[in-house]
């Protein structure tokens, strides 16, 4: 029974939390996600692929028993 009440004071106050968190509207975060892209997108290792040669998991050789 102790442990319900701690668990729904908990819960109570983990609600008071999120229902004074401030919203975004999600034109306003799409936006900024879009602008951080667009800022980032120079090092982004998805679009610039790394060079083969700078790239430490690249095979360095290939097999010579075949």
């Amino acid at each position: 029974m102790a442990g319900d009440k701690a668990q729904l004071i908990k819960q109570n106050e983990q609600l008071r939390i999120h229902a004074n968190l401030q919203r975004v509207p999600v034109s306003q975060s799409a936006a900024d996600m879009k602008a951080y892209i667009d800022s980032h997108i120079q090092s982004d290792p998805l679009v610039n692929p790394v060079d083969k040669k700078d790239n430490p998991w690249a095979d360095k050789s290939k097999c010579t028993l075949l």
